[in-house]
């Protein structure tokens, strides 16, 4: 199907205004919608087709290299926004080829290689449709969500769709119906974007690589296996040994509800660097500090920093804008893809918030429960030194770690279950346990979530922190400081390493190459190329020239109905006869154009005997008609047999004597045929000497 008049330059116009394009757009619409005025043409072959094609992806490939070292942080949805000037060459191709539509392998590289028929019909699709949704999807890329956006896209739409509309019912029934449809589009896309934003708050961590530091929704309660990718998250390297690992705080909690731990009053405030810029304060400093590098990549230029607890100083030679909040959850913006910083730490104590009344909150329908579990461990009244290590070696000792929470007791909460009767969980539960207990014996404690980092990667000679490394514990108020206090099993990292594959060493190294290509992509020293990134290009313009200057030129046509014309000398140069038909017109027989080419025989062999016999050329004339009219082609077999045959027929031709027509009388004849049938004086001129016994004698 071709598109309306000026469809497409509407949507280029539209697409030029919402980019802020409008000058390219303004360029290609007078280019396409000057192809339905123009009358010329070019004939086009699939070859031709597959070079143009090769110019859109080299035209895409200079776009994605550009964005990708100015503005990667949007490199997919500049290179949407691009769209429609990609792929214009195949559009102008189409507009002003003969054929008017595209065959669908010049969209399919993989299929060029094929060993079909080159000669064999194809899929070919109108372009006009797809490149009209192309501009659509680039203009509503720039995600200007205006109502004018809106109503011109339902404008278009209208617009593409009225001439194929049912003519069964009247025109104001469709119209009524579009506008009926565009209201409910209207409003279903806003609801859309209403409801993704309630499933993005509703399980946010489940989607993104670091904590939401004012909330965590756990899977506490949920039935069926927690799985974990095994894919690298970020890397640790320290001066001191890290064994058995060493846990990476990302957030802390304080409030507790229906499964969901909350971040309560712990807004984030800047962190003013030190004087050289490149040094930020956490807390008090320690006299006794241990020391280790993190390398980190930041979604967009921001993400939460992954640091130890106690951490109190904070090194980085990128530039970064710090946020911390009260809890101790330190935030990252404005930063590039890939940063490493230094951290200085003191792994026993953490320089947070001191304890208010939330941290010593217990939801009500826990109470009950959770005074249970106290009173069977001899709990009530004990003091923090007493009921730590009490409370970890119940843990340690009585429970188990599992990834596959088992069906809890409808009759308690997920945790009192947990307590009471399954005593099987995974960290998530071990921790809000932990919290909820210590709280209920009057010990502030809060909910703690990170990774432990103890993988080292013999290939890269540091540790490694997986997704599946994600841990949660409990952190206790002891002696003026917050303390880590982690009760899971200790055979949850064996369980772990067990549930990972062991073909994780492709993944692996492909992680590598990708960390050390980001590593200098986002190192300082990267930053002096970014000038010489347009060279960058010259591979591409090179081969970019050299397709569009081959060998192979174009032919350029003028349109009219001629085609049968050019599909005929495609046929006669494919079969091959049209050899036999050159011999015969060097012995100056010509063929009328009424006559079928065994009739020709037929007449020559009649008027001069022995000049070719229809006998010889039947077979061969049965193989060339099956070859271009018949609905099975032939066999490779066939077709070496019909090149033979020609062959035979233009050797016995070759040695044959060209007899000479009376000249007056020949012409005499044709003048008479080319009044009649129109015969083109170029053919009238171009030989007097017409073989006598092809007219007769007149004389």
């Amino acid at each position: 199907m071709k598109t309306p008049p000026f469809l497409i330059g509407a949507s280029l116009v539209l697409w030029g205004l919402q980019t802020g394009l409008l000058l390219p757009a303004l360029l290609l619409v007078p280019v396409v919608e000057g192809a339905r005025f123009i009358r010329s043409r070019w004939m086009l072959s699939l070859s031709d087709f597959y070079r143009i094609s090769d110019i859109s992806t080299l035209i895409l490939l200079g776009i994605a290299v550009y964005v990708l070292f100015t503005n990667p942080r949007a490199i997919i949805m500049l290179t949407i926004q691009w769209l429609p000037l990609i792929t214009f060459p195949l559009l102008a191709a189409q507009e002003y080829s003969t054929e008017g539509k595209i065959d669908i392998r010049a969209f399919l590289m993989l299929t060029r290689k094929s060993k079909t028929d080159p000669d064999q019909d194809a899929a070919a699709i109108n372009f006009s449709y797809p490149y009209f949704i192309l501009c659509l999807i680039a203009a509503a890329a720039s995600n200007q969500r205006t109502p004018v956006f809106y109503i011109c896209l339902l404008l278009l739409a209208v617009w593409a769709l009225f001439p194929y509309r049912s003519k069964r019912y009247p025109v104001v029934i469709w119209c009524i119906l579009m506008a009926t449809a565009g209201c409910l589009g209207y409003m279903g896309h806003t609801g859309l974007n209403h409801m993704q934003g309630l499933l993005i708050s509703w399980a946010g961590e489940l989607f993104l690589e670091d904590s939401n530091p004012e909330k965590s929704t756990t899977a506490i309660g949920e039935i069926g296996e927690v799985k974990q990718s095994s894919r690298i998250i970020y890397r640790v390297d320290g001066k001191e040994d890290l064994s058995p690992g060493i846990l990476m705080r990302e957030a802390c909690y304080n409030r507790y509800f229906s499964s969901t731990w909350f971040a309560g009053g712990s807004e984030f405030a800047e962190i003013k660097p030190e004087i050289n810029n490149k040094t930020w304060n956490l807390g008090v400093r320690q006299m006794s500090a241990d020391i280790l590098t993190v390398y980190s990549y930041l979604q967009q230029g921001t993400g939460i920093l992954k640091l130890p607890v106690g951490a109190f100083e904070i090194e980085s030679t990128a530039d970064i804008t710090l946020k911390k909040n009260s809890l101790g959850a330190v935030m990252a913006e404005d930063g590039p893809g890939l940063i490493h910083y230094i951290v200085q730490y003191d792994r026993k104590f953490a320089d947070d918030r001191p304890p208010n009344h939330q941290d010593l909150q217990v939801p009500l329908d826990e109470q009950s429960d959770i005074f249970r579990f106290i009173a069977g461990l001899g709990l009530s009244g004990k003091s923090v030194d007493e009921v730590l290590p009490v409370l970890k070696s119940c843990f340690q000792e009585k429970f188990t770690y599992s990834l596959d929470p088992a069906v809890q007791d409808t009759n308690h909460s997920p945790i009192s279950g947990f307590l009471l009767s399954s005593r099987s969980g995974h960290c998530e539960y071990f921790a809000t346990a932990t919290v909820l207990v210590l709280r209920a014996c009057g010990i502030p404690a809060r909910y703690a979530k990170g990774y432990l980092a103890h993988e080292y990667s013999r290939i890269e000679n540091r540790i490694i922190v997986r997704s599946r490394h994600a841990h949660a514990w409990a952190m206790v108020y002891k002696d003026g400081k917050w303390q880590n206090f982690d009760t899971t099993p200790s055979g949850w990292i064996v369980a772990e390493e067990e549930a990972m594959s062991k073909l994780n060493l492709i993944p692996d190294m492909l992680s590598y190459f990708l960390y050390r290509f980001s590593e200098w992509r986002w190192s300082p020293e990267s930053a002096s190329w970014k000038k010489f990134t347009p060279v960058l290009l010259i591979p591409l313009a090179i081969i970019l020239i050299r397709r569009i200057y081959s060998r192979k030129k174009i032919q350029r046509v003028q349109r009219s109905s001629d085609r049968k014309s050019v599909m005929e000398n495609r046929i006669e140069v494919r079969s091959g006869l049209y050899l036999v038909e050159k011999q015969l017109n060097e012995l100056g027989f010509l063929r009328h154009p009424w006559e079928t080419m065994q009739g020709w025989v037929i007449r020559i062999e009649k008027d001069a005997p022995g000049t070719i016999s229809p006998a010889l050329i039947q077979p061969t004339l049965h193989l060339h008609y099956r070859d271009c009219f018949g609905q099975q082609r032939l066999t490779p077999q066939e077709k070496n047999e019909l090149v033979l045959q020609v062959e035979t027929i233009v050797k016995n031709l070759t040695g044959k004597k060209r007899l000479v027509p009376h000249k007056p009388q020949a012409k005499r004849k044709l003048g008479l045929l080319a009044g009649k049938i129109n015969i083109p004086n170029d053919l009238m001129d171009e030989d007097d000497e017409i073989n006598s016994m092809f007219y007769g004698d007149q004389s």
